[in-house]
């Protein structure tokens, strides 16, 4: 059986959200994915050039928390290194 391990048993898996018995309301699994989402979809149009986000995230104390602030970092250094090469003479 698959156990998921690091060197892959090509098979694709779908990521499912913890369910209630793990501890988690059905409430509170839609309160871990939103912030979850919206970041995927930030880091996603960040990968296209698309800068103007604003990332709400960034405030909070957790795990997401710590992972919006790296996307932002993220973020703001492509940014700039963008902006160099747009501004260096060609």
């Amino acid at each position: 059986a698959c156990r998921r391990s690091q060197s892959g048993c090509g098979k694709r898996h779908r990521l499912r959200a913890p369910r209630a018995r793990a501890g988690l309301p059905g409430g509170d699994v839609a309160l871990l994915l939103k912030p979850i989402q919206h970041l995927t979809v930030v880091a996603d149009e960040l990968s296209m050039g698309k800068w103007n986000h604003t990332i709400d995230e960034v405030v909070l104390k957790d795990e997401i928390g710590t992972l919006a602030k790296a996307i932002a970092r993220l973020s703001n250094s492509v940014r700039l290194a963008m902006d160099r090469l747009s501004k260096r003479p060609g």
